[in-house]
């Protein structure tokens, strides 16, 4: 009766633990996960939620739903501006396909024309538009990396503490500015 207990308390102490806020991951097959509400209003201007997902290693983040399949969902870290608006500029995305893959999101035309000219990164289009500093209702969008090789993106100063004392992670910087979810 006493194993049954203690086990029934480490599985709800877990379940609690996976649902708070602070989890690093809450992991839902996507093609199980629930369908997203869609583009919203902000300040009368459409943002769309920017979810991340998992896939073999590799970091995505999309605001198109219809692009995630055979992806773990972890969350929604914030919303990107589905047009530019005034203070933003583009969040582009590409991938390296070699050694494991990798997605990478950059705001800096140099980094995307540099990349996009080397044969193993494929430039893959805008996921959105972020602001280029801080502004009322957003969060810094960090980037960090891997030596694995893979990118992560958070907006949790609490994860970017945790990931930049694990071995292997560098902190490279905030990238912009996204919509608080």
């Amino acid at each position: 009766m006493r194993r049954i207990t203690t086990l029934i308390i480490a599985l709800t102490l877990a379940i609690i633990f996976l649902l708070t806020d602070e989890a690093l991951s809450l992991k839902i097959l996507c093609n199980n996960a629930p369908a997203p509400a869609g583009p919203v209003k902000y300040h009368n201007m459409q943002v769309a939620p920017l979810f991340r997902y998992h896939v073999s290693g590799d970091h995505f983040y999309t605001a198109n739903w219809n692009e995630l399949k055979g992806c773990n969902f972890e969350r929604v870290i914030g919303y990107v501006f589905a047009a530019k608006q005034p203070g933003t500029v583009a969040l582009h995305r590409l991938y390296a396909r070699t050694p494991v893959g990798n997605h990478l999101y950059s705001v800096r035309p140099t980094e995307v024309n540099s990349l996009s000219a080397r044969p193993e990164w494929k430039y893959e289009g805008i996921t959105g538009y972020v602001y280029t500093s801080a502004q009322p209702g957003s969060v810094p969008l960090h980037r960090l990396y891997h030596t694995r090789p893979n990118h992560l993106y958070s907006t949790r100063q609490t994860e970017v503490d945790i990931l930049r004392k694990r071995p292997g992670w560098k902190y490279e910087r905030v990238i912009g500015h996204v919509i608080k979810k």
